[in-house]
């Protein structure tokens, strides 16, 4: 048998040790997601879970997490616009569902009563407020009144005076403004001119505008000032109709 040269049994013996030496290279974590139980020297590879929403529909989609922690949140939808008369505050995502008074009005409405005044200059209310009390009962019949809500009250009851509608309706079609009085059909024309406010063509009752004060599915509030030439002043309608 041929003897091995010392070089040869060297490179041999260098080479088994070598073989023993080698790391094997990959994450010793065993919390990881890539965890190597073969590994032998940590090469700094460990893959750990994100958490947080994973579901692409949700509003706090988080596109490096790797485990849902059930955190999704998830648009509401609706209309964002302040504005619009269906306005809703918690929605996160706009529908496109906007509605406006121009919108509302539309359709057939019953008259159901009139608040009719006298439209009072800021000069004239604060001349009223400065009165002697006892001047003021002797005037009005009435004692002075001594807040916000008793003062719009007594403006209310001795300025204007409440006059049922039954009988009157106002019907809008986008373009037409058709008023029914007692039977009486008179057809002019109207446009919004703002959000809340739309002017009206000519017509008997002598009114050049409307302003919206709320518009919902069952009930219209109209009010405009007109000027009365016998009196000489300004006064006013506040119009509640139902549907």
């Amino acid at each position: 048998m041929k003897k091995l040269s010392l070089f040869t049994a060297l490179a041999v013996i260098l080479s088994f040790s070598s073989c023993e030496d080698d790391p094997i290279l990959g994450c010793m974590d065993e919390t990881a997601l890539n965890y190597d139980e073969l590994a032998t020297e940590a090469d700094g590879s460990c893959e750990f879970n994100v958490n947080g929403c994973t579901d692409a529909l949700a509003i706090n989609y988080n596109e490096l997490a790797t485990l849902d922690d059930g955190t999704c949140e998830y648009p509401l939808l609706g209309c964002m616009d302040p504005l619009a008369t269906n306005f809703n505050e918690l929605a996160t995502a706009d529908d496109e569902s906007c509605l406006y008074f121009e919108d509302g009005i539309i359709g057939s409405w019953n008259g159901v009563y009139g608040l009719f005044g006298i439209v009072l200059s800021q000069e004239t209310m604060a001349m009223i407020q400065m009165m002697d009390p006892n001047d003021f009962s002797n005037e009005f019949g009435v004692p002075m009144p001594s807040n916000e809500d008793e003062w719009n009250m007594f403006y209310e009851t001795i300025f204007a005076s409440n006059v049922p509608m039954e009988g009157i309706t106002f019907e809008f079609d986008g373009t037409n403004f058709i008023m029914s009085e007692y039977g009486e059909i008179e057809t002019t024309n109207y446009s919004f001119t703002t959000l809340t406010s739309f002017d009206v063509g000519e017509n008997s009752f002598e009114v050049s505008y409307f302003d919206v004060l709320s518009c919902t599915e069952t009930e219209l509030v109209l009010y405009t000032e007109t000027y009365d030439e016998e009196m000489g002043q300004n006064t006013y309608m506040n119009i509640t109709f139902s549907k």
